[in-house]
């Protein structure tokens, strides 16, 4: 990261980019970005690679494709679970190596995952790719906070964010590509060469890190509830008995708690990541996360039955919500260090009501499409906006767990909205356009509304937490 001083006496002074670590070169800061990104779009392509196989693995273990969902459900229990533990081992380890190791098991971990012979071995080594993700993703937004400057960090997270939904794009065709010519195995290999690549990258451009007296306290198992609660989510879904997974997740509760109470660390960090701006971020990105799965689980098999779309078409369609989000997440970021978020929460809510409104009296195809560039834009949005306003209101030595945390409860959101459609279609025996449009309503009574409640306080949290 240090420039020779030939080089630096050729670059003129408007190319000085003042940043934490003090003046670097526009080229640095963009390289070292560039690094970070790399890294954090492996979980955006391995899981939408994922995604495109789960018919072959269905077919493949000789099991009910209904039973595939226990991929997502647990790992994004594993997820929620790693990050903060994963965010205060940066804190206290450094972000650097911590995110370098991640991505050293995450590949090793998807090596593995191609190699088994049966579905709970899969389970297993998913499951571990989720750990050493979240570990992934609690740091990257520390890491950029730390090399760009501050003044354009909602810029920067834009960047990252179209990044990511970029990637996951791209890996649509190319899993259709790997699944058509090769078997599902090479599914996981494929994200490999790109962390393989994200390791040197990080490894040469990154600044190493600093020296922190953080210790790592037992807030950082404050995602370890989770897991329970997705089994009890599953089994609420799968109408099983919920007994033993509540009781699991109320003793797993109970202990954590505890645990932190009794910390004088423990209780010390959480003072000072417990602020209104803080929790309404968390807030904002929870809602905008369930609106996402909870749509996105029904809306291929009710659009193809409501509109008559193929699968190309659908295909094409369900683009325009990527395409939303790649724009809006750069373009919101960009406003939002200029001139503030009170717009943008605004805009945002707006757009979450004409979209639901939209797929609520859905009647044609054009009619979609707004509903998509709404709803992908409200949550590219939301996104930024949350994500902003949670880093800055935590202080730097603690920030990596406070992104920890902060991501937990994005996945709790996730599993909340991949569990609503789950279960109401769990009750019917196929879909319907009525069975399509009662989901969509209680979306949005359910996640929808306390978005709207979440954007409208968390410009006031903003006010009342000292910069």
């Amino acid at each position: 990261m240090q420039d020779s001083p030939g080089a630096r006496e050729q670059t003129s002074e408007r190319d000085e980019i003042d940043t934490p670590l003090g003046s670097k070169t526009r080229r640095t800061v963009l390289m070292a970005f560039a690094a970070v990104a790399t890294g954090a779009c492996l979980n955006a392509i391995n899981s939408t690679l994922i995604v495109t196989a789960y018919p072959e693995l269905a077919r493949a273990f000789d099991m009910p494709y209904a039973l595939v969902s226990v991929l997502v459900m647990y790992y994004l229990a594993a997820t929620a679970a790693a990050q903060p533990l994963a965010g205060a081992l940066g804190d206290l380890l450094g972000r650097r190596r911590v995110f370098l190791l991640a991505i050293l098991g995450f590949c090793a971990a998807s090596i593995a995952a191609g190699f088994v012979e049966d579905f709970d071995h899969l389970v297993f080594w998913r499951v571990i790719q989720a750990l050493f993700s979240g570990t992934i993703t609690a740091n990257a937004a520390t890491l950029v906070h730390r090399i760009v400057p501050e003044a354009k960090i909602g810029a920067y997270l834009g960047l990252l964010g179209s990044a990511m939904l970029g990637s996951s794009a791209l890996a649509f065709p190319l899993g259709g590509l790997v699944i058509h010519y090769l078997e599902w195995p090479a599914l996981f290999w494929c994200s490999v060469p790109l962390g393989l690549v994200a390791l040197l990258l990080v490894f040469f451009y990154v600044p190493r890190d600093d020296e922190s007296r953080v210790r790592v306290s037992s807030l950082s198992t404050l995602g370890l509830p989770f897991v329970p609660f997705a089994v009890m989510l599953q089994a609420f879904v799968l109408e099983q008995s919920l007994l033993w997974p509540t009781l699991a997740w109320v003793i797993t509760s109970a202990l954590v708690v505890t645990a932190v109470l009794r910390s004088p660390e423990s209780r010390g960090q959480f003072a000072r990541i417990n602020n209104f701006a803080f929790n309404m971020g968390t807030l904002v990105a929870l809602f905008a996360a369930a609106i996402t799965f909870s749509l996105m689980f029904m809306l291929p098999a009710w659009v193809t039955i409501s509109l008559g779309l193929t699968p190309t078409e659908l295909g094409v369609y369900l683009a325009s919500y990527t395409f939303a989000m790649m724009l809006a997440s750069p373009l919101s970021g960009n406003y939002i260090d200029g001139r503030g978020d009170r717009l943008p929460r605004a805009l945002t809510g707006l757009l979450v009501v004409f979209g639901y409104a939209a797929l609520l009296g859905l009647s044609n195809r054009p009619g979609f499409v707004l509903a998509m560039l709404c709803i992908g834009a409200a949550s590219a949005a939301a996104q930024v906006i949350s994500q902003r306003a949670s880093l800055l209101a935590a202080p730097r030595e603690v920030q990596a767990l406070a992104m920890g945390i902060f991501n937990t409860y994005r996945m709790v959101g996730c599993m909340l909205g991949n569990a609503l459609p789950a279960y109401m279609l769990a009750q019917h025996p196929q879909m319907s356009a009525a069975l399509g449009a009662d989901i969509v309503a209680w979306s949005f009574a359910a996640f929808g509304l306390p978005l709207l409640a979440a954007l409208w306080f968390a410009g006031r949290g903003q006010r009342a937490t000292p910069r």
